[in-house]
């Protein structure tokens, strides 16, 4: 390993150790700033790239752990689209997806299906089975929420049908994750369909792997998605309640 790798390889250690602690989270930024700078003297795209992705990461972790602006957003947004910009390393597919989560946050779901569909066809070019699988589940959500109904159902089922297969041969916490990624858009899917019913099975299939996997995270996800589900059948149940009393009184 040369001396400019090892160099680099430090800077960005030093950030990813400085972001994992909420306290800390704001000294990763000018690590990954300086790791930034010194992958441009050196010329190493590849790392430079890969700090700018580290460093939407921390922004995002600042905004979630420390103040709810949508500066950090943007920023977060920014770096990401550096990082696309310099257009090499591995991490290109996960940099779209970010993107495309980003815009979906800001309500801008066209844009947000544009660059999942673009890290999806990365993965596809690279042959990135499992991460192709977790981006097509991620389309398959912005689909939901677009009102493709069928372009999305088409999605989920085959990215779940694609973990499933993988996981029989890996069982990482990793691609447990992505196939609970799956699970979580076939819930939304039926609560968008209006089948609550099978929405909760879905919601509890989530929670299940999280519990099995200890996977906190997504048991907050899940936990927060049956919330959503039983509040929804609540006022499905009022409303009906209530024209039933109004159909009676006449």
């Amino acid at each position: 390993m040369s001396k400019n790798i090892r160099e680099q390889f430090k800077l960005l250690s030093l950030g990813e150790k400085l972001r994992e602690n909420p306290k800390t989270i704001w000294l990763s930024v000018p690590a990954f700033l300086f790791s930034a700078l010194w992958s441009t003297l050196v010329g190493n795209r590849e790392e430079l790239a890969g700090s700018f992705g580290h460093l939407g990461i921390s922004w995002e972790l600042i905004r979630k752990h420390h103040w709810k602006s949508g500066v950090f957003l943007d920023l977060a947004l920014w770096s990401y689209q550096q990082a696309v910009k310099i257009g090499v390393g591995d991490g290109q597919p996960s940099v779209r997806l970010k993107i495309g989560s980003m815009y979906a946050e800001k309500g801008d779901l066209p844009r947000a299906k544009k660059y999942i569909e673009e890290g999806l066809a990365l993965c596809r070019n690279i042959k990135d089975v499992p991460q192709g699988a977790f981006l097509l589940a991620h389309l398959g959500r912005i689909k939901t929420k677009l009102g493709d109904f069928a372009g999305a159902k088409k999605d989920l089922d085959k990215s779940l049908s694609i973990m499933e297969k993988i996981l029989k041969k890996d069982s990482s916490l990793r691609l447990h994750i992505w196939a609970s990624t799956a699970e979580m858009g076939l819930a939304e899917w039926y609560l968008a369909a209006g089948d609550k019913k099978r929405a909760k099975l879905w919601a509890q299939k989530v929670a299940t792997r999280a519990t099995i996997h200890d996977l906190k995270t997504r048991a907050l996800d899940a936990k927060d998605l049956l919330a959503k589900i039983s509040a929804a059948t609540t006022m499905f149940m009022a409303v009906i309640q209530t024209a039933w009393y109004l159909a009676f009184r006449r």
